[in-house]
């Protein structure tokens, strides 16, 4: 069992050096007094809860502002920024029950998908989560919608023509007719002047009007409980401009991952001939199917494409087995970054001024919150951001200093998530420091940083495509510039991330081809995304990223679909793959797929051998 986190931090100890091999300063870290004493929380309230240390500090200020992020950060963003609604996931062996006991502390937007309850939660509630017997374990839903920079109607994205799509609608009379697309994102019509840099420059009917959108509208299943960016609508500018006869159908992806899993369920049972989506959920499985995963999986089966942005987070992923120290922190075994004989429990991090780092950890053990009968990890680790001298932070909620993250993982989610900022005016040195506290060492660990910063030390440079965009019934997109030559983004996602745990929790070992193929950024629609600027001075915002990329991929699909409503997804994926331009000399490469799609091709081939 692990020592008691909170009686360490009341006391002052040094880790001792091995006397046979003098280390340097910066391999271990330093245990300070009293990093959460501060707070009114102890470790071992930490390690005892049923929430996330996030939701255990937030639950244990006292006056917390709940400010608006823009107001707490002055614009760096925070992805632990909330008002007084908080959003959460929620595990249950219970969960229509604990989604009642919830809904009766005040839960907005409830939505239960397997065993996972998602909704708005006051913060007030939050310190009464451990007294609900039905609640196994709940952490805040963190959502990231995949934009790189936080018909014909008067604008029409440049990806649709790269793609070469005005050829397949001309040549071929491909348009889209009798398809409906499925478009998932953070909302359609609610946008949110304050976090997105001013006013919007079109509206839903403008947009209608002007012939960005159909003129039939847009069926709005869900729309986001709270305003947001409007994501979901320039995704459906994408899609008219490639697909213009094509009917579009939006739902949010907000509001946790069971309720994006239902809505998933819903485009579907709408209709829908081929879903899309651009969020991810940063607390999905890297190494299981989650509950996104499986919904995903679950229209492919029903003959429903189903196309996910790849993500924009590059090679930004360490990983490597755990390496045992021999060395303590506060109770538990620190991790061993260095290979050989040297040790050093440090990983070096530059961090650039006004930027945030947000690091999620996971590690090669079943969810709890996806595996078929509640089955969790046997093996317990804890997550620091440290000092450039190896000292621990002080969490400070207002201003989305999260640098602990202690969960007691053990028949838990493997999974523990950091976030710091740096408000000063020149780049810093912080430290990362892993521990093991109770369990077998993991055969692999793995954290993705969802933010900024670089490590100075042991940058694995692996894969951060995961979660639903990695399910087999899916397609993961990469994003290209719509400029020639074609020149994959440096931000996108790479690929190659094993399934390592079926869905029964066992070891199990499933490469999937992601991303499957590589689709346009970079091109216009009429207001999305007004802080990208101008690039290209056309005089209409440019979208950028993988959010940008997944749309055009889903409207050339919808052209085939209009062709050739019979294929299945797997026929549309490979033929897609098969007609597309090389992006890397490789049939296949973990950075753009089976290259970049090319719409005339694909349509050009199952017009020719249309029945």
């Amino acid at each position: 069992m692990k020592t008691k986190f909170g009686l360490a931090i009341l006391g002052l100890a040094l880790v001792a050096c091995n006397a046979n091999n003098v280390q340097e300063l910066d391999e271990y870290p330093v245990q300070p007094v009293g990093a959460l004493q501060t707070l009114g929380i102890s470790g071992s309230d930490l390690k005892s809860a049923k929430i996330s240390t996030a939701l255990s500090i937030i639950a244990g200020v006292r006056g917390g502002t709940g400010v608006r992020p823009q107001a707490v950060t002055g614009g760096i963003p925070s992805a632990f920024s909330f008002g007084d609604l908080i959003p959460i996931d929620a595990l249950s062996d219970q969960p229509d029950l604990l989604l009642q006991k919830l809904q009766m502390l005040g839960l907005k937007g409830g939505s239960v998908y397997g065993g996972v309850v998602s909704g708005r939660l006051p913060k007030s509630a939050l310190a009464l989560l451990n007294a609900i017997p039905e609640l196994r374990f709940a952490r805040p839903a963190l959502a990231r919608h995949n934009n790189a920079v936080p018909t014909r109607g008067v604008v029409v994205s440049q990806g649709a023509t790269a793609m070469k799509s005005d050829v397949a609608q001309s040549r071929y009379g491909a348009y889209g007719s009798n398809v409906k697309v499925g478009v998932l994102s953070d909302s359609f019509n609610s946008y949110d002047a304050d976090a997105n840099g001013g006013p919007v420059l079109t509206t839903a009917d403008k947009d209608i009007a002007s012939g960005d959108l159909p003129a039939a509208g847009v069926q709005v299943i869900q729309e986001s409980p709270t305003p947001a960016a409007d994501e979901g609508r320039a995704m459906a500018q994408i899609v008219h401009d490639v697909a213009p006869d094509s009917q579009i159908a939006f739902a949010t992806a907000n509001g946790g991952q069971a309720n994006f899993a239902n809505n998933i369920t819903r485009l579907a049972d709408a209709g829908s001939d081929v879903i899309v989506d651009d969020v991810v959920y940063l607390a999905e499985p890297y190494f299981q199917d989650g509950i996104i995963a499986q919904a995903a999986n679950a229209v492919y089966q029903r003959g429903i494409p189903y196309f996910s942005s790849a993500g924009n987070q590059a090679k930004a992923s360490y990983e490597a087995p755990y390496m045992a120290s021999g060395k303590d922190f506060f109770g538990c075994e620190l991790h061993d970054f260095q290979v050989g004989r040297r040790i050093d429990t440090l990983q070096k991090y530059t961090l650039p001024a006004g930027r945030a780092l947000l690091i999620f950890l996971q590690w090669d053990e079943p969810f709890a919150s996806v595996t078929k009968g509640g089955r969790g990890s046997a093996s317990d680790l804890d997550l620091f951001v440290l000092d450039d001298k190896g000292q621990l932070i002080q969490p400070n909620p207002d201003l989305g200093q999260f640098p602990i993250s202690a969960d007691n993982n053990l028949n838990g989610d493997p999974l523990e998530a950091v976030q710091y900022i740096n408000y000063g005016a020149a780049p810093i040195t912080l430290n990362i420091a892993i521990t093991k506290c109770a369990g077998p060492n993991p055969q692999r660990l793995k954290y993705i940083n969802f933010e900024s910063g670089a490590p100075l030390e042991f940058d694995t440079q692996s894969g951060t495509l995961f979660g639903h965009a990695n399910a087999r019934g899916a397609a993961g997109i990469a994003a290209s510039r719509y400029t020639t030559p074609l020149t994959l983004e440096p931000f996108s996602s790479r690929g190659g991330v094993p399934i390592l745990r079926d869905l029964s929790g066992n070891r199990t070992f499933d490469f999937r081809f992601q991303p499957r193929l590589t689709g346009p950024d970079g091109g216009d629609t009429t207001f999305f995304y007004a802080l990208s600027g101008d690039f290209d001075k056309t005089g209409y915002p440019n979208f950028f990223g993988t959010s940008a990329a997944a749309p055009h991929v889903a409207g050339v699909a919808a052209l085939v679909r209009g062709v050739r409503p019979e294929l299945s997804p797997e026929a549309i994926y490979t033929l897609l793959g098969a007609t597309a331009d090389k992006i890397s000399s490789k049939v296949f490469d973990i950075d753009s797929g089976f290259g970049f799609v090319r719409a005339d091709r694909a349509v050009g081939v199952v017009a020719g051998f249309r029945p």
